[in-house]
């Protein structure tokens, strides 16, 4: 599998390094001292009390945590809760001076550099995204709003669930209720707010699913069509798109590096295809979904070098990342040579 670095933790490791191991040491100091001056005042609490038992006959009142003297009447606290009350007023003076100490210091400033990290998409952060939803507004029908049920696959969970499909917009086949509503994926407004947002969050890589023109899972229509209108979108945010490719129907190492060849020819050169350096050149970034659908002697015939359909060296070249289910897969995986 394909290990991005974190450019942002490699910074701040190098130009931090030293200011962390200064803090850890005086805070370990500051925490001596603090245990110091805590075992200090226990003694001289262990003092105060002591004289203060013999000085004085106390007669306990069962039915109370005070005691009282017996010829004045007086309610005296009893020596524990001098100690607690001592020692709590000791540690708010304590962290009144630390705090006192942090206000006074001076802010941390960022770097040019560091604050563009900050403030600029992270290409090494990607969200998955479905442009597969559809409305009655704008599509005339439902669309995976109204998924069906699934079926419950734990055989031995004994419960009755619903069956049949759901009923937007009040019942819907998500866990969570969209801000926008039931929302179509063609609405160009619906569009954009999602680009914004996702460049709000510092995403800088959406992972688009994508079916071949034509062909689409049972709810819909081959989001192919919306592949240059969601990449135009993405452009101009800085954001950047790497295809997520479905398992289609009869999906197969043939049919996959000709789809694979649609996909370059018609977007290869858009400015918001996500492309790594590898293998010494800028090649562009496939998701594969249910990879292990397909058995790794068959891909291994299309990633590897010496495989007999063979992409690596050639125009439909790029960087291919398979799907991890189970334990079994890591070594499918490293079989059918995805990178």
């Amino acid at each position: 599998m394909l290990v991005i670095p974190t450019r942002w933790c490699i910074i701040c490791i190098k130009r931090y390094l030293s200011i962390s191991i200064l803090l850890i040491i005086c805070f370990t100091s500051g925490l001596s001292i603090i245990l110091y001056k805590w075992a200090e005042l226990d003694a001289k609490l262990d003092c105060l009390t002591k004289n203060d038992i013999e000085s004085q006959t106390i007669t306990h009142d069962p039915t109370s945590s005070r005691a009282i003297q017996p010829h004045t009447g007086e309610l005296v606290i009893q020596s524990s809760a001098n100690k607690s009350e001592l020692r709590l007023k000791w540690l708010r003076q304590k962290v009144e001076k630390m705090s006192q100490k942090v206000r006074r210091s001076q802010p941390v400033r960022l770097e040019d550099q560091d604050w563009d990290l900050l403030t600029s998409p992270n290409y090494n952060v990607h969200i998955f995204y479905y442009p597969w939803y559809g409305n009655v507004a704008v599509d005339g029908r439902w669309r995976h709003w109204n998924h069906e049920y699934l079926p419950n696959w734990k055989k031995e969970d004994k419960k009755i669930y619903p069956t049949g499909t759901h009923e937007p917009p009040s019942d819907i086949s998500s866990n969570f209720y969209p801000m926008l509503g039931c929302y179509s994926s063609r609405d160009p407004v619906v569009i954009d707010t999602h680009m914004r947002q996702i460049s709000d969050a510092k995403v800088g890589v959406i992972v688009v699913s994508w079916y071949p023109p034509g062909m689409s899972d049972s709810q819909g229509e081959s989001p192919d069509s919306l592949m240059t209108t969601l990449l135009d979108a993405a452009h101009r945010y800085d954001l950047r798109v790497a295809p997520h490719i479905e398992p289609y129907r009869d999906r197969n190492p043939i049919n996959f590096s000709e789809h694979l060849r649609y996909i370059i020819r018609n977007y290869g050169d858009h400015p918001a295809i996500y492309r790594m350096q590898r293998r010494g050149r800028n090649l562009p970034v496939f998701y594969v979904y249910d990879s292990y659908l397909t058995p790794a002697g068959a891909w291994k015939e299309l990633l590897s070098v010496k495989g007999n359909l063979s992409v690596r060296g050639t125009l439909l070249d790029g960087i291919f990342l398979g799907l991890l289910v189970d334990m079994q897969h890591r070594y499918d995986i490293k079989k059918s040579h995805f990178d």
